[in-house]
């Protein structure tokens, strides 16, 4: 039987990192400011890609799709027969594969420039230096977080048999008379504020700062900062489309 003192010793293994950032992030990213390491997250988040893309329902990806080119149609920017053809292949095997390769590739993306960012920010900050490849260690574990939300919303859909389900603060604001708002908080839900506040200690971590505070301030205000763009871009598109 193996030691546990002598387990403790060699570190953790990757496994463990990326399923105990929920339970114990602080031994998380203990370890991973020692031994930077980010392998097993990202075979996670293509599984979870692979899983949305082929678990969600057709009747979900279709309404989806109405209401985006329903939208489109009624501002003369396509035509009632090009909008129904596009509803109809909305939940096809291409458009599933196109949902897997944004997540499987494109994910991984928004992971390394998320990363970026924050080594430029957080780097500029303490004495030591801040390499990309502990940034991104810390990014993309943090992030199990948000995958495992959207994980548990598909399982929902698909094997609850619930059309919609509400993680998010949308549900504070009409979208009819309050159309930014309801946009602006339906980006927010728990599963990203967690990985937030982890991602902020990871970095705290990393960086030695005293608290927690100054990075919460840094990765908050972004994440805010990101979905107030996202918003206001999705806003722009309504608008041309009405």
């Amino acid at each position: 039987m193996d030691d546990p003192a002598q387990m403790d010793e060699q570190g953790k293994s990757s496994l463990w990192l990326a399923f105990r950032v929920f339970d114990e992030p602080t031994t998380v990213f203990k370890e991973l400011a020692a031994r930077p390491r980010a392998l097993v997250p990202i075979l996670c988040l293509v599984a979870a890609a692979t899983f949305s893309a082929f678990a969600m329902p057709s009747r979900v990806m279709e309404e989806q799709a109405r209401t985006t080119f329903e939208s489109l149609e009624e501002g003369g920017r396509i035509t009632a027969d090009d909008a129904q053809e596009r509803i109809s292949n909305a939940s096809g095997t291409s458009a599933r594969l196109t949902v897997l390769v944004a997540g499987a590739v494109g994910g991984p993306i928004a992971l390394a420039v998320a990363a970026l960012v924050l080594m430029m920010i957080f780097g500029a900050t303490t004495a030591d230096p801040l390499r990309f490849k502990d940034e991104f260690a810390i990014v993309s574990h943090a992030y199990m977080i948000s995958l495992a939300g959207g994980v548990l919303v598909v399982a929902l859909l698909a094997f609850a048999g619930l059309n919609e389900v509400q993680l998010s603060l949308g549900f504070l604001f009409d979208e009819e008379s309050s159309p930014f708002l309801h946009r602006f908080t339906n980006q927010i839900n728990v599963f990203g504020a967690w990985n937030v506040y982890v991602l902020a200690l990871g970095n705290q971590i990393k960086t030695k700062a005293k608290g927690i505070g100054g990075a919460l301030t840094i990765v908050g205000g972004l994440w805010l900062a990101m979905k107030l763009g996202g918003a206001l871009i999705a806003g722009f598109f309504l608008g041309m489309g009405s």
